[in-house]
């Protein structure tokens, strides 16, 4: 396996420094236009093809930028302004998807963008293995090549846009939602790799804070998640944009790391999220972000276990910590703070 990384690794190498005279010339006709191509072709977690999004608003801080963006989850990006062209990864032609992909490793750079990790890291040689900097910011972590990182990348939170007759559709099929509601995503859903279930913490513990907090509260996610009582119950009857539709409908958010998290943070509302010692969480926060974490962190901590990984140390101590009592005092703390901006689609 290491040898065919290796091997990975020189032809990426290889191949962008034989197309050095066509890639300056398509980054420069890229940047007269202000148009940047986005991809992000691998891995299944909708939060981090989120990310893409990001990276397309701290561009276009700077200045309005248009975007071609290729990746797995075209919804995220359904009728966002900013971009132009929205490719499908899985209904794209393999053959054509396959030359994209080359297209892109090859061709990147400051307009051509990947969001996440080649095999082979701009910067660097081919025999060097680039190591994975987990103190920088989650959204950084997203994007090694440029390792300057974007102007007002810090700043930048998911875009998430609706067109007129989504709006009209949505608002029809939720009008029974209850006014003021608060959304609960209790796991990081029935149908995710094994492995991430480290970042989920305790059903019961979901359960005393819903019991405890006096809000309409509606519980998303995929069918076969365990049901919390005393919700209205919204499990396997959602797409991802109607997921994300309720979510800008909500008064505040709770919820384990994951694409809740990071799209509920797109509409100005308090997420409030109980973190594993999956991940450092302060790297994973935005502006509205309300981390929850154990008051002592094991030496394990953080982890980053891969994605078939599973948790070695007995009892789990990252989130068996994390008191019911905490995580209620969080949500109650954001229902306390001034109203934030209504970003409603």
């Amino acid at each position: 396996m290491k040898d065919k990384e290796f091997f990975k690794r020189h032809i990426e190498w290889l191949g962008h420094l034989l197309l050095a005279p066509a890639r300056y010339l398509l980054h420069l006709f890229l940047a007269r236009k202000n148009w940047v191509f986005l991809y992000r072709a691998y891995g299944s977690g909708l939060g981090d093809a989120l990310a893409i999004s990001v990276v397309l608003d701290a561009l276009n801080q700077e200045r309005p930028t248009r975007a071609i963006v290729f990746s797995k989850f075209p919804a995220l990006f359904h009728a966002h302004p900013q971009v132009m062209l929205n490719l499908d990864y899985e209904r794209m032609p393999r053959l054509a998807r396959s030359l994209l992909k080359s297209f892109a490793k090859y061709f990147r750079g400051r307009r051509v963008i990947h969001v996440g990790r080649e095999k082979w890291l701009l910067g660097t040689r081919p025999w060097q293995v680039a190591p994975q900097d987990y103190g920088k910011p989650w959204i950084m972590q997203m994007i090694p090549d440029l390792p300057d990182g974007l102007p007002h990348l810090r700043e930048a939170t998911p875009g998430i846009h609706f067109d007129a007759g989504e709006i009209e559709r949505y608002a029809r099929k939720f009008a029974h939602l209850p006014t003021g509601y608060a959304v609960v995503k209790a796991s990081v859903g029935a149908n995710r790799p094994s492995g991430m279930a480290v970042k989920n913490w305790e059903h019961a513990g979901f359960q005393a804070v819903v019991d405890a907090v006096d809000l309409p509260w509606v519980q998303v996610g995929e069918a076969g998640e365990q049901r919390l009582a005393n919700t209205l119950d919204l499990l396997g009857q959602t797409s991802v944009r109607e997921v994300l539709f309720v979510l800008s409908r909500a008064r505040l958010t709770l919820t384990v790391e994951g694409l809740v998290s990071h799209g509920g943070a797109a509409f100005g509302k308090p997420v409030v999220v109980v973190f594993s010692g999956f991940h450092d969480a302060h790297n994973l926060c935005y502006p509205n972000t309300h981390p929850v974490v154990a008051p002592e962190l094991p030496p394990c901590a953080p982890c980053y276990l891969p994605i078939d990984g599973h948790c070695m140390t007995p009892g789990k101590p990252c989130t068996a910590a994390i008191d019911a009592a905490q995580v209620i005092a969080a949500v109650r703390a954001t229902l306390s703070a001034p109203a934030p901006a209504d970003n409603r689609a």
